[in-house]
């Protein structure tokens, strides 16, 4: 773990991992809406209530670390 952080690793990792956070939560939120609007005749876009944002923030976290250790990997270890 400390070659992570002596090395350009630490920026691999946070660049992924923020990338994926970003991009996978406004997929998230297109997702919640087209649920939330499935039966309605107009469509409205709805936020989440905190309870469902901290499960959302909290499945995207894991990932977006699982994501960013494995994009460290694959560049570092791969070649």
């Amino acid at each position: 773990m400390y070659s992570l952080y002596k090395s350009k690793g630490v920026f691999i990792f946070l660049i992924s991992a923020i990338s994926f956070f970003v991009l996978n939560l406004i997929e998230d939120l297109i997702h919640f809406n087209i649920g939330r609007n499935r039966n309605l005749e107009e469509m409205a876009i709805y936020l989440p209530e905190y309870s469902e944002w901290y499960y959302i923030i909290s499945v995207m976290i894991f990932f977006s670390i699982l994501q960013g250790i494995i994009t460290y990997y694959f560049e570092n270890y791969i070649r």
